[in-house]
């Protein structure tokens, strides 16, 4: 039967901090072989909560976090579960430089809104 890890999996997984690292290394040794699978919901939750340092202890950008599902899903018995697109495929790669850009205007917008004196 193939495996559909949920995003904390994932996330012990790709984190050698998560308190479960090993436990889940144990597991995907010993079941990976059978096939295991990751979702567009799964794949979206672990970048979402990659990127969060509460979560995962430190700060990364968006194109870490990628880099770190890439290297998840480059497994050779992972599959794909749904049929729209995977994050790391073409059509959201043209995304990322995108979404960068607005999480700067934003960093930079709250910035300045809360650098300035009320009125």
């Amino acid at each position: 039967m193939i495996a559909l890890p949920d995003i904390n999996v994932l996330l012990a997984l790709a984190w050698s901090n998560h308190p479960h690292h090993d436990a889940a290394h144990r597991w995907f040794a010993r079941d990976a072989a059978a096939g295991w699978a990751t979702c567009l919901f799964t794949q979206t939750g672990f970048l979402r909560l990659s990127l969060n340092p509460q979560v995962v202890g430190v700060s990364i950008d968006c194109q870490a976090a990628l880099h770190l599902l890439d290297n998840l899903v480059a497994h050779p018995h992972h599959q794909y579960a749904e049929s729209a697109p995977t994050l790391t495929a073409t059509p959201f790669d043209a995304l990322v430089p995108k979404i960068i850009d607005l999480c700067r205007y934003f960093c930079c917008y709250d910035a300045s809104l809360n650098s300035s004196s009320p009125s």
